[in-house]
């Protein structure tokens, strides 16, 4: 950037990268220090074997700085609503999908932060892949639900279960480990790419034709719910 914009701008980058990395170090730090800042801890308990599946992966979210950038982009979006500035209505659902696009390589890699150890022992469980990966994509869909509640629901639940039935293909052929309180590592090409038409498509397409792209979204995570749950009971057999 400073070779190609000005430096200004790139000193800019440069001073918010070093902003994320130090806030990242300090929150890990804090939350060792003082367990009662640790966020992803004061998760409550979710009732029986799948609320506790869920809530697992509830803190692993809130625990990789996607979540905080889709926060981020969230609470501008918001704000600028209850500010009163005049705004297309359709600029709403298009934040919505960018919420959803930051949290989207997390669907990449469900598995990433289970890596090597949780990773056994899913093996190891009598657990169906489809119910594994529903618990999953369950927290995923309850963040994005409550993240664009403000922009626009249907549009953010259309394209996060977009995101969910196209990452089942990364998240169960090609695992890949991830750290916390780090950027998600997915692919670009061609899950990214594929997972960000579809996500547009059926996002902005439920502003325009209604339930229908609703229906295909939902239709498309049961078929690929059902798919890669199948190719993990079978990998494992």
């Amino acid at each position: 950037m400073l070779k190609t914009s000005s430096w200004k701008l790139g000193l800019s980058f440069l001073g918010l990268a070093v902003a994320v990395q130090a806030l990242s170090l300090a929150g890990a730090h804090l939350a060792r220090r003082m367990p009662a800042f640790d966020l992803p801890r004061r998760i409550p308990a979710l009732p029986g074997r799948f609320g506790g599946l869920v809530r697992k992966d509830l803190r692993q979210m809130l625990e990789v700085l996607d979540f905080y950038v889709a926060l981020l982009v969230s609470a501008a979006g918001v704000g600028f609503r209850l500010a009163g500035h005049g705004l297309d209505p359709e600029a709403f659902p298009v934040l919505a999908i960018l919420v959803v696009l930051a949290l989207s390589t997390h669907a990449q890699c469900l598995f990433g932060l289970d890596w090597p150890f949780g990773w056994t022992r899913y093996r190891l469980t009598p657990l169906r892949g489809w119910y594994i990966l529903l618990a999953k994509g369950t927290a995923f869909l309850a963040v994005a639900m409550v993240l664009t509640a403000g922009l626009d629901a249907r549009a953010g639940l259309t394209a996060a279960l977009a995101a969910l039935a196209v990452g089942h293909h990364a998240s169960v052929r090609t695992p890949v480990p991830q750290r916390r309180w780090r950027f998600t590592g997915g692919t670009l090409f061609p899950t990214g790419l594929v997972q960000v038409v579809a996500m547009f498509g059926v996002g902005v397409g439920i502003g325009r034709a209604g339930l229908l792209y609703l229906a295909i979204a939902v239709a498309g995570y049961a078929a690929s719910l059902c798919f890669y749950g199948w190719a993990w009971d079978r990998a494992r057999e």
